[in-house]
């Protein structure tokens, strides 16, 4: 039996026990972690799960009630179930369909389930999953907020051309660390780029991205910047007091901080405006 792998996001890890520890997927290199203290101990299981009372649904996954279990159904394009995350606490399994027991090639533990486990634990600690890319700037955290399209991995290679830190081109975790102090974390789920660093880095600026002809930032109002950041995270929407304590913790994470649209040219001058920004 392979021993337990321990996968670390934004200052949260599982403990993937026994048969689950060898399908880990390779973006994961950078982001295990070697403390024995874990947000959820998650176990195989090799057959499907059972139906539980569905709450909601959305292109490819199914979330899933019964008492107090929560369960994440993948689902495959003619709505079978591939995989689920059966989430009970501080302890859970991970089912797979399949006949004669062995793992396929979508089988592993990766996207999209993941992203929604480490969603809903990263929410009781008061952090969030953006879409954005993140930067770091002689020691200073920017996260950069974007749609798709919007210019993240455009920018991320621009800054790590210019010898920036960039510890994800596509999903970011924010929120407070343990000390009480605006953090930033990377994910392994890069996009294009391929950018892909745990972090973590203390959070001093929040900026939107948008393709322009020249370079400006334009200050937004606090209300205004936190429902846009929000609109750009993955929260656990199953779950109101977890969303709660997500939407609370992003909400404290950025008070204070400058917040600015940023409207960016394509090249290193771009760069170079932001480093004039994190100066004045």
């Amino acid at each position: 039996m392979p021993a337990d792998v321990y996968p670390s996001i934004g200052g949260v890890s599982i403990d993937l026990n026994g048969g689950l520890a060898a399908t880990v997927a390779t973006p994961y290199d950078l982001f295990i972690a070697t403390t024995d203290q874990h947000a959820l101990n998650l176990s195989l299981e090799v057959h499907p799960a059972a139906e539980g009372l569905v709450v909601a649904h959305c292109r490819n996954t199914q979330v899933e009630r019964s008492g107090h279990v929560v369960q994440l159904r993948f689902l495959t394009r003619d709505g079978s179930s591939i995989s689920t995350a059966q989430l009970n606490g501080r302890s859970g399994s991970y089912f797979k369909r399949g006949a004669n027991g062995a793992f396929g090639p979508d089988d592993h533990f990766g996207p999209p389930l993941d992203r929604l486990i480490f969603a809903h634990l990263l929410a009781d600690r008061g952090r969030a999953i953006a879409h954005a890319a993140g930067v770091v700037v002689d020691g200073k955290g920017v996260l950069l907020g974007a749609v798709s399209g919007g210019g993240k991995t455009t920018f991320a290679n621009l800054a790590q051309s210019a010898g920036i830190t960039v510890l994800s081109d596509e999903r970011m975790v924010v929120g407070l660390n343990n000390d009480g102090a605006p953090t930033l974390w990377g994910t392994p789920w890069a996009g294009e780029g391929g950018q892909a660093l745990p972090g973590p880095a203390p959070l001093t600026r929040l900026l939107f991205l948008e393709h322009a002809e020249a370079n400006e930032a334009k200050p937004l109002r606090p209300a205004a910047a936190l429902g846009r950041l929000l609109s750009l995270c993955t929260l656990p929407f199953w779950n109101r007091e977890a969303t709660k304590s997500a939407v609370d913790g992003v909400a404290r994470a950025i008070a204070g901080l400058p917040m600015d649209t940023l409207r960016f040219v394509p090249d290193s001058t771009a760069v170079d405006y932001l480093r004039t920004l994190l100066t004045s």
